[in-house]
């Protein structure tokens, strides 16, 4: 809430994020637009890449979200637990056994 930044997150989750935060995010699945569908479109590169590339391709990004649900390299590479330059966790949820569910990550400019 103190520092609203564009948020990365599958569209799927982006209804919940979006009306949870005040964080701008590129796409949910409200689509009505070509431009809706776009972001859609966008989002889904974006979560293809690593987090280096995505860091290179996407200086505006200041969050991401990823959850164990999530079918896709960012969020594989972001759950594991490798530490990425520029990636810093800022909430994790586990379940009772000590699987990651999800993270919050900031992302340095």
């Amino acid at each position: 809430k103190k520092q609203p930044g564009l948020l990365l997150v599958d569209n799927d989750w982006g209804n919940f994020v979006r009306y949870r935060t005040k964080c701008p995010i590129y796409s949910n699945n409200f689509i009505l637009t070509q431009k809706e569908v776009d972001y859609i479109n966008l989002t889904q590169e974006l979560l293809q890449m690593t987090p280096d590339r995505l860091r290179q391709f996407a200086p505006d990004i200041r969050y991401v979200l990823v959850s164990n649900m999530d079918l896709n390299p960012l969020s594989e590479s972001l759950l594991s637990n490798k530490n990425f330059e520029g990636f810093e966790i800022l909430g994790e949820q586990r379940s009772q056994n000590g699987e990651v569910l999800g993270r919050v990550y900031g992302v340095e400019p």
